[in-house]
C-alpha cells in the first residue's frame, strides 16, 4: 500500500529527469525541490532517491559539486535520504558510464566532457561509498517496468469520469494512439524500458517524429530545442500520464523493498508526484487528499 505524504518515507518522483523536460503545468526548480527535501527531512520522512535522477536531472547538478557541503550530499550522508537502486551497492560512476557506453548521447557527452567529469565522477565516487550498504534495492522479486505496465494498462481500461481523472479532457483520442503503439512496440516478457516505448510511441504517434529519447536529458542536449517541436504540447500530456504512472510504480515498488528489508516495518511509503487518484486500492484516501506537490 502507497501511503500519504505523512508516511515515514517517500519516493521523490518530482526529482525525474523526464519530469524536467516534460513539466507540469506549475514546473519545478531548484529551489522548489530543496523545499520539498528540507520539509521532509525536518518532519523526520526519510526520502527515497532514484539513483539516475542525481545525474540525469539538470536540476540536481549544482548538488554533486560538493557532496560534502550540498544538501542533497548531506541528506544522504545522514540517513536522511536513500538512493532507491537496482543493487545496494550502487556506483554512480559505472551507472553514467554504462549509459554511455548504451549510447545514451547526454550520458556519452558528459563523460567525454574533460572539464566537468573528472571533477563530478570524484564526487559520484565519494558518494558511492558514503552510502555502501545504505541503498535499497529494487525488489528482486518484482519487474519495475512491468509494474509501470500493469498501471499503465488499468488507466487504458478505465472509462467514464474515472478516466478523466488521469486523461485531460479532449486528450482521450491521443492516449488511446500512443497506447496501441505502445502495446505494439513494447516487449511484453521483459517490459524493458517501458516508459521510453511509451515516450517513443507518443513522438511518432502524435507528432509523427521520433527525436529519440537517447539524447534527451543531461545538459539539454535536445532539450532546449524539444518545446519548438511540433507536437510537443500533446506528447508532454501524455508524458504527464506516464510519469505519474511510473513513480507510483515505483514507489510500489520501494514499499514492497522497505517490507522484504525490515519484515517488521510495515512502514507506507508516500510519493511525491502530480495528483494520483484512479488507484484507490493501491494509495489510500488520505493520501489521494494530500499527496499532491505541485
Amino acid at each position: 500500500m502507497v501511503g500519504d505524504i505523512g508516511a515515514r518515507a517517500i519516493y521523490y518522483g518530482t526529482l525525474d529527469d523526464v519530469v524536467d523536460r516534460y513539466p507540469w503545468d506549475r514546473p519545478l526548480d531548484l529551489r522548489s525541490l530543496r523545499q520539498q527535501l528540507i520539509t521532509s527531512a525536518i518532519y523526520g520522512r526519510q526520502v527515497l532517491i532514484n539513483d539516475g535522477y542525481l545525474v540525469a536531472n539538470p536540476q540536481l547538478r549544482p548538488d554533486l559539486r560538493n557532496i560534502n557541503r550540498s544538501l542533497t550530499g548531506v541528506l544522504l550522508g545522514s540517513g536522511g535520504a536513500r538512493l532507491f537502486a537496482r543493487s545496494e551497492t550502487a556506483d554512480l560512476v559505472a551507472g553514467v558510464e554504462r549509459s554511455a557506453e548504451r549510447g545514451v548521447a547526454s550520458m556519452r557527452a558528459l563523460v567525454q566532457d574533460g572539464t566537468t567529469w573528472p571533477a563530478l565522477s570524484e564526487q559520484l565516487t565519494h558518494l558511492s561509498r558514503r552510502v555502501h550498504g545504505q541503498t535499497l534495492a529494487w525488489p528482486r522479486d518484482k519487474n519495475m517496468g512491468q509494474i509501470f505496465h500493469l498501471l499503465l494498462e488499468r488507466v487504458a481500461g478505465l472509462n467514464g469520469a474515472r478516466r478523466d481523472l488521469i486523461i485531460p479532457p479532449g486528450r482521450g483520442e491521443d492516449f488511446d494512439t500512443v497506447h496501441r503503439r505502445y502495446l505494439e512496440a513494447l516487449d511484453k516478457t521483459t517490459c524493458d524500458a517501458a516508459r521510453t516505448v511509451w515516450e517513443e510511441a507518443a513522438w511518432t504517434g502524435l507528432a509523427g517524429d521520433d527525436p529519440d529519447p537517447g539524447r534527451l536529458g543531461t545538459d539539454g542536449v535536445l532539450t532546449p530545442q524539444l518545446h519548438s517541436l511540433e507536437g510537443y504540447k500533446r506528447v508532454r500530456a501524455m508524458m504527464n500520464i506516464a510519469n505519474e504512472i511510473y513513480h507510483l510504480a515505483y514507489a510500489i515498488g520501494a514499499a514492497h523493498a522497505l517490507r522484504g528489508a525490515t519484515p517488521r516495518d510495515a512502514r507506507e511509503v508516500g510519493v511525491a508526484t502530480a495528483l494520483v487518484s484512479v488507484f484507490d486500492d493501491i494509495i489510500t484516501r488520505h493520501a489521494c487528499e494530500r499527496i499532491k506537490t505541485i
